[in-house]
């Protein structure tokens, strides 16, 4: 069925009303079908799609990269690429505990920028570590109970070293089949030999390590698993999964990305809450959203990891490590975290979850996953998400909208990122535009 836009979204009014059945361009196709690829010049490819993008932009359809003007807080003020002003309840930051302005973490970057400066000055494998990172490392590796950790750039640093040190090109990688396309793309960096298991399904993991040890059983085997779904906020059964592993002699990676920090007992996350903690072979993770700056990290029990990567891994020759600031802004949020005030955030974010996902629920929107620091709500078509989030966005609140590729195609949805900040009117406020904008999609 077609939608009809019943107004503008924008808060100018700069787009007419549609009045036809027929739906304009900004409301149809996918990134992939404005791509030239027969076009010769490498650049000239891509032409079609700015000028697809720049349509939706125009027409208020196209949310991507937003530019934020304040303090990340419960409610934001930004603009659109546009210049168009963008405010009211922020659901599409990454701080879930609300930390990043806390005062003891402001206070400790001031105190890092007057002890060694602002700047990292070189890569971790040469002179870019100081001693505030040294001791990141050592107190991850705690908060983890594991044997060692590692601190990158960013957590595709992270995962981009580790798979070009461990995997070799004749290795097999199991990836669960709605992991997020990046995690695919690295993974298909290192080996050809990537296979798809069905999402969440231990039986499946199960028949591609025996198929694999049948066919190849001197092959390494790397099996990643998120511990929280970016696709729909759901956990696999790490515990079977890490069994599994051990008797087909393959490795057991899981990503920490979107749960560390902000759930579980002590912040410790889905591991954590199975019971994991220092039991798997590989954490990876990301510091972005709970922990107030960039950055990411590996983790694991085996003592060779930390020689294997430092002396193998062009990442970590040639990026720069993360810079004074960013540790000792990690450093701070890590004692929030694993303190009695990151059990208060971290109760307040599981109300404000709950009261937005139940709100939802009861409009009619299909709400995926558990409670958490992200909230799936699955829109359907591509056309559909676009003029409901444009009626969201320039009308009381920030959003992010997923399109294919980054979820699968017809399963546009919203990726709300609830805070620990909010409050009642907030929440009020949303459900509010939510249950507006759902009766123009109809």
């Amino acid at each position: 069925m077609h939608a009809q836009l019943s107004r503008p979204p924008g808060p100018d009014h700069e787009v007419s009303e549609i009045m036809s059945p027929f739906l304009p361009d900004s409301l149809t196709g996918i990134a992939s079908d404005f791509h030239d690829a027969t076009n010769r010049n490498l650049l000239e490819r891509w032409q079609p799609l700015c000028d697809w993008l720049d349509t939706r932009l125009r027409d208020g359809f196209d949310p991507a990269c937003k530019v934020n003007t304040v303090r990340i807080g419960a409610r934001a003020l930004a603009q659109d690429r546009r210049g168009r002003m963008l405010s009211g309840v922020n659901l599409a930051s990454l701080d879930p505990l609300n930390i990043s302005t806390h005062p003891k973490v402001l206070a400790a970057t001031q105190d890092a920028a007057a002890r060694f400066g602002i700047h990292s000055a070189g890569s971790a494998a040469m002179m870019g570590l100081t001693s505030l990172v040294v001791t990141l490392e050592q107190r991850m590796a705690t908060f983890l109970s594991m044997r060692d950790a590692l601190v990158f750039p960013t957590g595709a640093d992270a995962l981009h070293a580790l798979f070009r040190t461990l995997v070799q090109p004749g290795d097999h990688i199991i990836l669960d089949s709605l992991a997020a396309p990046g995690l695919r793309d690295l993974a298909e960096i290192a080996t050809r030999k990537v296979h798809l298991a069905h999402h969440l399904s231990p039986a499946s993991v199960l028949d591609h390590l025996e198929k694999i040890r049948a066919q190849e059983p001197d092959a390494g085997i790397l099996v990643m698993m998120e511990a929280m779904s970016y696709a729909d906020c759901q956990s696999p059964d790490l515990v079977t999964l890490q069994e599994m592993c051990r008797l087909h002699e393959a490795t057991l990676l899981v990503d920490t990305a979107l749960d560390l920090g902000s759930t579980g007992p002590g912040g410790r996350g889905v591991l954590g809450l199975q019971g994991l903690l220092g039991e798997v072979d590989l954490v990876s993770g990301t510091f972005a959203r709970a922990f107030a700056s960039n950055g990411g990290f590996l983790a694991c029990n085996h003592p060779a990891l930390r020689t294997a990567i430092v002396q193998g891994s062009l990442v970590h020759w040639s990026s720069c490590a993360i810079s004074p600031l960013q540790a000792a802004a990690i450093l701070a949020a890590l004692d929030l975290i694993d303190g009695m005030e990151g059990d208060w955030r971290r109760r307040c974010l599981l109300r404000n979850c709950r009261a937005f996902r139940q709100g939802l629920a009861k409009q009619g929107y299909n709400v995926l996953g558990e409670p958490g620091s992200a909230i799936p709500v699955l829109l359907g078509a591509a056309a559909v998400a676009r003029r409901m989030t444009a009626e969201v966005l320039y009308h009381g609140a920030v959003v992010n909208l997923l399109e294919y590729p980054i979820v699968p195609q017809g399963g546009a949805r919203w990726m709300l990122h609830p805070m620990a900040d909010h409050s009642a009117e907030d929440v009020d406020t949303f459900l509010a535009l939510t249950e507006r904008a759902r009766r123009f999609a109809v």
